[in-house]
């Protein structure tokens, strides 16, 4: 059970990242940083988290950016997802992003919530966290001292903790790497509820092609699932570089570990749905490889035979 809800003194609108800084500094412990509320407000209500003061930072026009900028796309932390599925160079230049804005809950939802809050959250199950650590996707942390972009691998302490402070600092940019020619990404989740709910697993994928259109140079394969951290899944990343993409056996070598880790993270909730896991990593795996083959100008029509 939470503790005692204290009383909001003040919900305070920030106009720039600068002052909603200097609000934290002037009431330090009691004020902390929101953006679309979705995961925080129900916290607050509930009593789990003992501040008096809500700094609303979601109208910040610097913070709700998205930018093209050289070989990276920049995402203000702020940015929805709503706006995350609407916007043409997320679409093209990061699909991986797409897919987690895509899955986020419900319109209603995803109209509220932001890119930085599911970061924040750093749970397993968040659609975008696991997408951007597959990315191997930094983060710029600003706080009253200046700024520093982090690894977002390196945000979550454990299940549910940040090591981001929202009382102190806020996450203003995401910086995530563009396609190049012969990259692909895609992201899947697997709810087993028919009426709705949240994933209960999600499967993100990144991989390149050598030159030949075939073999794969680099994969980055990722698995979150409810009530742990993303756990980066080695076995399968290993399994494909070097492989064809063509290879039924390459297909079979990817989707057996990450079958072996999901079933090891949700045992009971998976029980008679295996098929349902592999249908899961073989999807990933074709849209990832279908998108690469499709930038690499050689064939797109990659069908995993």
């Amino acid at each position: 059970m939470g503790s005692e809800r204290p009383a909001l003194k003040d919900y305070y609108v920030a106009s720039s990242v600068d002052e909603a800084l200097a609000y934290l500094s002037a009431y330090r412990g009691e004020a902390q940083l929101m953006g679309g509320g979705t995961l925080l407000m129900p916290r607050v209500h509930r009593g789990e988290i003992p501040i008096s003061r809500l700094v609303d930072i979601s109208r910040i026009c610097s913070t709700r950016r998205i930018i093209v900028d050289g070989n990276h796309l920049y995402i203000g932390a702020t940015a929805s997802f709503s706006t995350l599925v609407k916007n043409t160079p997320i679409r093209e230049q990061a699909p991986i992003v797409h897919d987690a804005a895509s899955r986020m809950g419900t319109p209603p939802v995803r109209r509220l919530a932001t890119l930085g809050g599911n970061i924040i959250s750093a749970v397993g199950n968040a659609h975008a966290l696991v997408a951007l650590i597959t990315l191997g996707a930094e983060v710029e942390i600003t706080n009253l001292t200046g700024s520093q972009w982090l690894p977002v691998a390196s945000l979550s302490a454990r299940h549910g903790v940040s090591r981001v402070d929202s009382t102190t600092e806020a996450i203003t940019s995401v910086r995530v790497s563009r396609l190049w020619p012969g990259r692909g990404s895609a992201l899947q989740g697997l709810n087993l509820r028919e009426t709705g709910g949240r994933d209960l697993l999600i499967l993100g994928l990144d991989l390149a092609l050598h030159e030949d259109g075939e073999t794969v140079h680099r994969s980055a394969a990722v698995m979150g699932a409810v009530g742990t951290l993303p756990t980066r899944l080695e076995a399968a990343e290993a399994a494909l570089v070097g492989a064809s993409v063509h290879d039924r056996a390459t297909l079979q070598a990817f989707v057996t570990p990450f079958a072996e880790a999901a079933h090891a993270a949700l045992e009971d909730p998976l029980r008679g749905a295996e098929e349902r896991v592999f249908g899961l990593a073989e999807d990933v795996f074709h849209r990832a490889v279908h998108i690469a083959l499709g930038r690499s100008g050689i064939d797109s029509d990659h069908d995993g035979a």
